[in-house]
Parts: structure tokens; C-alpha cells; sequence
């Protein structure tokens, strides 16, 4: 492991690096390329893991069926949405927590769906909000995990070179003797 000392080298030298970097390619523009580049490898990245979050598939599932089912039932119960197509649109413009209030329900079983529809949506959003968030710090603990492996194999290595360095100098003691 590096001491605070190593630790404060190295990122003096990174930070230098990054100056140097910079006034290389502040003129060209290149700068921003190698930012840009940087970016899109990580939405990429990001994109491969969410991908892999099977509970994003289902949240989204369920955000669809439940503007399906709350818009439908809307349409039939309140006189103000005037069309299925009113009501998904209330119910999509709910869900995702925008309300344009061009279109509401006026009945009192409308607004009591349209509550359940609210609560609804800031659980979905809170649930999508964590299925990024795992994503990402899944993400950082898999890098962690191989930077540990690698720190252990170089430390294992370490130490069998100072154990080898042991016992040669302990060779060495004894012929001096």
C-alpha cells in the first residue's frame, strides 16, 4: 500500500500532468475531444450495466401498465378526460411527475386515481433513482475490487522478493562468519 507520502506524489504528478496536458492541447481543441471521448466511453459503459439490471426491464414494465391501466380507467370514470388518449396522457404527464394540468380530473374517483398515480410515480422514480445509483456504485466496486486483486498479487510478489532478500542475506551472515 502507498504511505500518504507516495500518495501525495502521486497525485502531485498527476495534477501536473493534467496542467501539462492541457496547455498541450488547449489550442487545438484536442482537449475537449480526449473530455468527450472520456464521456461517451463511460455512458457506454453505463449503458452495458443497466442493461444488466434486470429490475430497470420490470420498473419500466411497470411504469407502462400502470399509465395504461390509470389512463384507460380515468377516460371511464372522470367527464373531463374526454378521450383514452386524454387520459394516457394525464396519466404519462403524472407519472413522470411534469403535471402540465392541461388535461385533470374534475370528478373526486378521477383525482382519488390520479393520487394513487402520484404516489405511484414518486415510488417509481425513487426506485429508478436507485437502480442507477446501484449501477454506478457497482460499477466503482468492481474497479475497486481489481485494483485490490492487482495490489495483492504486486504485495505478494513484494513479499516473496523480501523473503528471498532474507534469506540471501542470511547466506550471506554465515559465510561471513
Amino acid at each position: 500500500m502507498l504511505s500518504r507520502l507516495g500518495w501525495a506524489i502521486a497525485l502531485s504528478i498527476a495534477r501536473q500532468l493534467s496542467k501539462t496536458i492541457n496547455k498541450k492541447y488547449e489550442a487545438t481543441g484536442m482537449i475537449n475531444w480526449l473530455v468527450l471521448n472520456d464521456v461517451m466511453a463511460w455512458l457506454l459503459a453505463l449503458k452495458t450495466d443497466l442493461i444488466k439490471q434486470k429490475n430497470l426491464f420490470y420498473l419500466l414494465l411497470l411504469a407502462v401498465g400502470a399509465i395504461v391501466a390509470f389512463g384507460t380507467t380515468l377516460y371511464f370514470v372522470d367527464p373531463n378526460i374526454n378521450s383514452i388518449w386524454d387520459g394516457l396522457w394525464f396519466a404519462w404527464s403524472a407519472l413522470t411527475m411534469v403535471g402540465f394540468g392541461d388535461v385533470v380530473p374534475t370528478s373526486l374517483l378521477g383525482r382519488i386515481f390520479a393520487s394513487f398515480l402520484l404516489v405511484i410515480g414518486i415510488l417509481l422514480l425513487a426506485l429508478l433513482n436507485a437502480t442507477f445509483s446501484a449501477a454506478l456504485i457497482g460499477r466503482g466496486v468492481t474497479q475497486v475490487e481489481r485494483d485490490v486483486t492487482q495490489v495483492e498479487k504486486e504485495e505478494s510478489l513484494i513479499l516473496q522478493e523480501i523473503k528471498r532478500l532474507h534469506e540471501r542475506l542470511d547466506k550471506l551472515e554465515e559465510r561471513s562468519k
